[in-house]
């Protein structure tokens, strides 16, 4: 099939024409806005509605914009608007919303299935004024959502208690969070999964599914971790490096556990609470500047030797993990 190429010196991107079958009518046209990816996702002749995709820039307009590339939207949350109004979001028909370059002030009432996309890290930067999730979240099935290649921040809260999420889930890839944000669970179904993130601190609140992979903490990470009155919390951090303290809070009869794999903290650890555990499956442990024991929680100074005087304790973890074999004792 015919295929000409023009290069524009005025312009920055190329623009491919498909001559079909020689006649104006038959062609189609593609810029390089999207050359890294499948022809069908740059095809301005196909709806947002077919392609599942949804386009946001700088240059768009949420007035005169249909969320294609060819007349994007200026917002993201436009852009979920659209998803919503579609009403067939679901776990078969998921749908993506491509975010150019440029920095975005967000409104954000969240789509289900909607999977929000930058276009590179340091290029796309989106501060959130709000975030909420839409009403289609509540029913108690499985609901999803994520972002990735951007850099936020406004800090939260994802909340899904406040939006009555009993099956609610929220992925972050490759973001870099220039501030803390706080999630909140309603129910032992709710999942957070931050993934290769450069994290400015986070606060958990009664997840029993909250997994940090691959992560680095900047500007003082600090983390809180909380049981609540009616969920346990559980975080998995699985290779990742906190620059800043690990705080576990446990509340009446709700544990709060943390299961550690090749990772490290540089700041303090404070276990408070008598239900505060750290899971057998970790693996060695080096917390620099020492524990900070509270609220009942064990201590193990009586039966680990060489325990530095001045430390409150080396903390249950310490007993714990030294009865497995899987303590690092760095600090006599």
């Amino acid at each position: 099939m015919p295929f000409r190429l023009r290069l524009g010196s005025d312009q920055p991107f190329a623009q491919g024409i498909d001559l079909g079958d020689g006649t104006p009518t038959a062609g189609r046209v593609w810029t390089s806005q999207g050359a890294n990816l499948p022809p069908d996702w740059t095809d301005a002749s196909i709806p947002p509605a077919t392609s599942h995709i949804i386009w946001v820039s700088l240059g768009g307009s949420d007035t005169t914009g249909d969320g294609s590339i060819a007349k994007p939207f200026a917002s993201i949350n436009r852009a979920c608007t659209l998803v919503r109004s579609y009403g067939n979001a679901s776990t078969t028909n998921r749908y993506t919303i491509l975010v150019g370059a440029g920095r975005f002030t967000e409104n954000l009432v969240m789509s289900d299935w909607t999977f929000i996309s930058g276009f590179q890290t340091e290029a796309t930067r989106v501060t959130f004024a709000s975030f909420a999730f839409g009403a289609e979240w509540q029913p108690n099935v499985d609901h999803r959502g994520g972002f990735q290649n951007m850099t936020i921040s406004g800090g939260g809260p994802v909340d899904f208690n406040a939006a009555l999420s009993d099956q609610g889930k929220l992925s972050f890839i490759n973001v870099w969070f220039a501030d803390a944000w706080t999630y909140t669970a309603r129910t032992v179904n709710n999942q957070i999964t931050l993934g290769s993130c450069l994290l400015s601190g986070f606060t958990q609140n009664g997840f029993t599914y909250f997994n940090v992979m691959n992560c680095s903490g900047v500007n003082g990470t600090n983390v809180v971790l909380n049981a609540t009155a009616g969920l346990t919390a559980t975080t998995y951090f699985r290779a990742t490096e906190l620059d800043g303290t690990l705080t576990l809070n446990s509340v009446g009869a709700n544990f709060c556990d943390m299961i550690w794999l090749a990772s490290a903290v540089a700041g303090m650890l404070t276990l408070n609470g008598a239900l505060v555990h750290v899971s057998g499956d970790s693996t060695p442990i080096n917390f620099r500047n020492g524990v900070t024991l509270a609220g009942g929680a064990a201590d193990p100074r009586f039966v680990l030797a060489g325990a530095k005087a001045g430390n409150a304790a080396l903390a249950s973890v310490c007993t714990q993990l030294q009865a497995w074999g899987r303590w690092v004792d760095t600090t006599t």
